[in-house]
């Protein structure tokens, strides 16, 4: 109970943040550790592979070990251990167990886990020289714990925000994709106000050199962080109005009664548009839809009157193009 006390003093948590140490007093006492890889040996090990090639990857996930200490220990009996790592094979986690073994034999009758933590943190990080993914499970894993431990050292900074130029801590700000850095407050009023405008085209980074390339929209998770479900909701309504009328060859809206969604045509059937509410209909005339033939005409003289005003325009204008398309 004593080495269990000491090792939560040590590594339990507000402690040492180089190792996470837990344990259950319940007979046959048991628990785990978890110990932080040096960045410096992360990122070696990291050189020269490619996991994410979007992502600068510098965290590698702790190296595990398990416990159960046997009635006997330490007096005769060695702990029971289990050592897990996402980014170890089977040949390294087998070399650290024989290297936790062999401090057993060197210090059989004292208490030996605090001396297999140390080893975990020094002589076995040291020891490997590559890491190995199995899955893209493992690599998931590799990338969230690479995030959050970033997101950990971004907060524990200050910075100012050049909005209201105020010193912020990390926690009330957020780094944008393209780098800049905002408190929260300012990015939700600032995107809050574009979306209650309607202005979602312009919903980028407000720096100015950022806008002047418009080349750093806010993404979609950025936005989940600062929004509102209210602004989220209309901001993806009008996202998807601009996308539709800004390319009728391709979109047209549901004409149906108490729908209204916007539907693609057919890449395969041209002018027909499929509506998930079960309507199809002809993305020209949005009537139902009518098979490859011209659209119904209900005023000869107004189409006429129409076509000839195309024909001046420009001989070859969209419109007219348009209308040849729908009237034959």
């Amino acid at each position: 109970q004593c080495e269990m006390d000491a090792l939560a003093a040590i590594y339990g948590e507000y402690a040492d943040d180089t190792a996470r140490f837990e344990y259950n007093a319940a007979q046959p006492v048991s628990g785990s550790v978890e110990v932080e890889i040096d960045t410096s040996v992360a990122q070696q090990l990291l050189q020269n592979i490619d996991i994410d090639s979007h992502t600068d990857i510098r965290h590698l996930p702790p190296i595990k070990m398990s416990f159960t200490l046997p009635p006997a220990y330490p007096l005769i009996d060695a702990p029971q251990i289990e050592v897990s790592c996402c980014w170890l094979d089977e040949k390294a986690i087998e070399a650290a167990k024989r290297q936790l073994a062999d401090i057993w034999q060197l210090e059989q009758g004292m208490g030996v886990l605090h001396s297999y933590i140390d080893a975990l943190k020094y002589d076995i990080q040291t020891s490997v020289h590559s890491i190995s993914i199995g899955s893209n499970t493992d690599r998931e894993t590799i990338l969230e714990y690479d995030r959050k431990q970033k997101r950990k050292e971004f907060e524990a900074q200050s910075y100012t925000c050049a909005i209201c130029i105020e010193e912020q801590s990390g926690k009330h700000c957020l780094r944008l994709s393209c780098g800049h850095i905002f408190c929260r407050s300012c990015l939700s009023s600032y995107l809050g106000i574009l979306i209650e405008e309607g202005s979602v085209n312009q919903l980028q980074c407000p720096d100015m050199q950022c806008r002047k390339t418009a080349s750093t929209p806010v993404t979609d998770a950025e936005m989940q962080e600062l929004l509102t479900p209210e602004q989220i909701s209309r901001y993806k309504r009008l996202n998807e109005q601009r996308k539709i009328d800004g390319d009728r060859t391709r979109y047209a809206w549901c004409p149906r009664a108490g729908c209204g969604r916007g539907v693609e045509s057919d890449p395969q059937i041209d002018r027909l548009c499929q509506c998930p509410c079960g309507y199809a209909f002809c993305r020209l005339c949005l009537r139902t839809w009518h098979g490859p033939n011209f659209c119904e005409v209900k005023s000869v003289q107004k189409i006429v009157e129409m076509y000839i005003q195309a024909v001046r325009e420009d001989d070859n204008s969209a419109r007219r193009q348009k209308m040849e398309k729908q009237y034959g």
